[in-house]
Order: C-alpha cells, then structure tokens, then sequence
C-alpha cells in the first residue's frame, strides 16, 4: 500500500494546534519529540509518551474526534492499526537506545514517514535506516535495541502505529 504522505501532512497541520503540549524529554530534561494522538485507549487515555501499555491492543483503536472521517483515519482503520500517532522529532535531537517491552503488541511498530530529511535516522544497531516520506510503510522491530537520530534542521515527522497481525 502507497499512501498519499501530503493529505496526511495537511490534516496533521490543521489539527496539531487542537492538542495540549506533548513534549516528550531525554534523560538531561531537553525536548526531543512531540506526539500527537490519533488512536486512544477506550477508555479516553492517549497512553503518549510510550507504547508499552496495558491490555489488549486493540482497545487502543478508538479515533480521537476530530480525526474522525480524515484520510489518516481511513488508512489506519484499513491497516487494522492501533495507537496511531505522529511523532515529531525536533531538529538535531536524537532519542536513547532503548528497547520497548510490550509483549501485548505483536509485530513492533510501523512507521509512514510525513516530512523527513536525509538526515534523520532509526538505528537498530548495527544497522542504520532512513525512511524516506515515498508514501511507504516501513516497519522496525522495537523488541531490539534501536534509537531515532534527527541530525538535520528540520522537524521530522512520522505517523507510527502498532498493527493487528493476528488476522
């Protein structure tokens, strides 16, 4: 599946200022990303900041409102996606290697990439991967060790999401 990176990248832009701040920190306290929720828990929880949550995955599904009939919406709803967001990594920050634990989410995490640059990278060591915004989805272990580098000037931006692979 090619999905269309700029009709996602305008329904981001005319809704991001509708959230709270999403800040999330490195260790030193310095902002390194944002996210921004498209898929809730059922029960109203955005669960930002990590995808090792509580329960089954697909009670991550339920579309915040004003997401609701979008392009984004269709695209994960035909992916059988859970806890879709958009992570925006800010320019030159890079993320810890780390390894998420969540047993109650098969398959790792997806990523589209909306706005990236050549500069900006997911490392699982030993390799390095740069996803281009080709309309792509490209998938990453989290199971592994892996980190995020945005070595350029530029906001990068990903849409990620768990996926249901069990059907």
């Amino acid at each position: 599946m090619i999905v269309d990176c700029s009709a996602i990248a305008k329904e981001f832009a005319s809704r991001k200022i509708l959230y709270k701040n999403t800040a999330l920190q490195s260790a030193s306290g310095t902002k390194i990303c944002h996210e921004y929720a498209v898929q809730v828990h059922e029960d109203g929880d955005s669960g930002l900041g990590s995808f090792n949550e509580r329960g089954d995955p697909l009670e991550w599904t339920h579309t915040v409102h004003f997401w609701k009939g979008t392009y984004t919406e269709s695209i994960l709803t035909e992916l059988q996606a859970f806890k879709g967001r958009f992570r925006v990594m800010l320019p030159s920050s890079s993320m810890q290697l780390h390894v998420d634990r969540v047993a109650n989410q098969p398959g790792g995490t997806y990523h589209i990439p909306i706005f990236t640059d050549k500069s900006a990278f997911i490392i699982s060591p030993p390799n390095a991967y740069h996803y281009p915004a080709d309309g792509r989805i490209y998938h990453l272990d989290t199971l592994q060790p892996h980190l995020a580098v945005n070595g350029s000037l530029k906001l990068r931006i990903h849409l990620t999401f768990g996926r249901d692979t069990t059907t």
